[in-house]
């Protein structure tokens, strides 16, 4: 459908009063500036996949039990080895932009616009990369940068490396040209995002904060959303405006333990195994859905602007929803699309670690599995949908496992059953574990947080448009930037109190990047082109 015969997001909200207002594309579409003709060129390409290609060499992994920066931890490093590259290829950027070290291994830059009253912008990314645990299976060394005529190999070369290097990149270019903007420009690259960002971007938040003051900062863009992809016979970008909440919850269970020649018939790993059982067994979570979430504005956006001929009878009719239950057929609709969808409406629930027993190693297990355990533990790893929150997910667990402690005799967080299923809890000090015990626990380092604040999207928003117009004019006047959700967390959880205008944005057209987290992680040079040109456009 073209764009100017699309129909009026505002007219079509005035029909439904229970729907999102949803600023429409900007009009007329914002064209690629004078700047964007040097991306195309073929010497600029090869630049940008040898800048890429040199920080992936520099292996700045961060690890779960990494000691503090203060601590002198050597696996920190190639962090200074990267400032020290970082320095050696943006020089520009690292003369105007009063580079700051923050906490020893985190980056702070400051470009002041020309006029000093507007709030500045923030583009934010992080420099760590996730361990490699079998380099051997890769197809290239994952350290190694390798270049081929399509990809950029390595581990940090989608996550999130190839961001930092489109920012810098976009900087040095307009900062050759002599360009100045009107707005300050700060840029925030943590060095430990992957486990949860308390020794980087929780530093970089204080250092802004000072200077700043809360709601300072006139937006913050930061890694994330679905990209841009065709979807039903239209391009759309994806940014996520909002992220689920997250945590742990620890299971853990307590008894007396004993001989196994004379068993009690429940064991600790007995009783811990029925309640993972409920736990995974059990419908206790279900998919949301709401005027005010922005899968229903992404939806509505599909019913607007893609291909009728292509647009699916559920999603046209579904938008028009009023009621309750409307809404919520709606959801399921959306949810039994795959385990992706549902994901985002819902909150999921993954056993992810299990320990119980003396720890011995595999030569001795026979010498000690005579033993019974006394207690027993399970991580539940759980993204909580965004309109929930982390005490109603932990009342829904005390549901299920209080009636399995009543049948076996047993104690929840100290308490009877029954006492327990209005006992408050604590995060950073349970009830201590005791003899015919179970705990219900959360929260750990990293682990901890409730679902974010919701960015705007809506046509009254200067920031959602500053975004939509540079994604127009790296990807084309047809797209059409419509919001989206996060099932996983970024550094951004640290910002929430500097803006309510925080987009979390890789720039990326679906098929061009691949293995985050995984083997053989690579992106496509044209997916480095699309980063600066969009951060460019910013």
């Amino acid at each position: 459908m073209p764009m100017d015969s699309s129909p009026n997001l505002g007219a079509y909200a005035g029909t439904n009063p229970n729907s999102n207002v949803l600023a429409p594309p900007p009009s007329p579409p914002a064209q690629p500036s004078n700047w964007t003709n040097i991306y195309a060129t073929p010497e600029y390409r090869e630049l940008s996949a040898r800048r890429l290609a040199g920080a992936v060499r520099v292996p700045t992994v961060s690890y779960d039990d990494i000691l503090p920066p203060e601590q002198d931890d050597p696996r920190w490093r190639p962090f200074e080895d990267l400032q020290v590259y970082l320095r050696k290829t943006f020089p520009l950027v690292h003369t105007h932009g009063s580079p700051q070290i923050i906490n020893r291994y985190s980056l702070l830059y400051t470009l002041p616009g020309s006029q000093r009253s507007l709030k500045p912008l923030v583009l934010a990314g992080h420099l760590d990369v996730v361990p490699v645990p079998t380099p051997s299976i890769w197809q290239h060394p994952p350290f190694s940068g390798t270049i081929d005529a399509d990809y950029v190999h390595g581990r940090g070369s989608n996550d999130d490396k190839n961001c930092v290097i489109g920012i810098l990149s976009a900087l040095e270019r307009l900062l050759e040209g002599g360009w100045i903007g009107r707005r300050g420009i700060v840029l925030a690259f943590g060095a430990d995002e992957e486990i949860g960002g308390f020794y980087g971007a929780a530093h970089i938040f204080s250092a802004l904060l000072s200077t700043y003051r809360p709601n300072g900062i006139a937006m913050l863009v930061d890694e994330g959303g679905s990209g841009v992809d065709t979807i039903y016979g239209r391009d759309f970008a994806v940014p996520g405006v909002v992220e689920k909440g997250r945590t742990n919850f620890v299971v853990e269970v307590d008894t007396s333990g004993g001989h196994a020649s004379t068993p009690p018939t429940h064991t600790s790993i007995g009783v811990l195994a029925k309640i993972i059982t409920a736990i995974e067994d059990t419908p206790i979570f279900h998919p949301r859905l709401s005027a005010t979430n922005p899968i229903y504005a992404y939806l509505t956006a599909l019913s607007l602007y893609s291909n009728p001929a292509q647009l699916p009878s559920w999603i046209a009719d579904g938008v028009q929803a009023s009621t309750p239950a409307e809404f919520q057929a709606l959801a399921e609709k959306f949810a039994a699309q795959g385990a992706h969808e549902r994901y985002l409406l819902q909150t999921s629930k993954a056993a992810t670690v299990l320990v119980a027993g003396d720890k011995v190693s595999s030569l001795d297990v026979r010498r000690f599995s005579n033993s019974l355990a006394e207690q027993a533990k399970v991580t539940i790893n759980t993204r909580v949908e965004i309109s929930s929150s982390i005490h109603e997910v932990q009342s829904t667990y005390l549901s299920l496992i209080a009636p399995i402690a009543k049948q076996y005799s047993l104690l929840v967080n100290g308490a009877s059953p029954t006492n327990s299923l209005s006992a408050s809890f604590s995060s950073s000090s349970p009830t201590t574990s005791t003899i015919g015990n179970i705990t219900l626990s959360y929260g750990s380092h990293g682990s901890l947080h409730e679902p974010s604040p919701q960015a705007p999207y809506d046509a009254k928003s200067v920031a959602w448009t500053v975004l939509a117009r540079a994604n127009q004019a790296a990807f084309g006047p047809q797209v059409v930037t419509a919001p989206g959700l996060m099932t996983g967390g970024t550094d951004t959880r640290h910002y929430w109190n500097l803006t309510k205008n925080i987009y979390r944005w890789t720039p990326a057209r679906a098929g061009t990047r691949y293995g985050a987290h995984d083997v053989d992680e690579k992106i496509k040079l044209v997916m480095q082109m699309d980063e600066v040109s969009t951060d460019e456009g910013f």
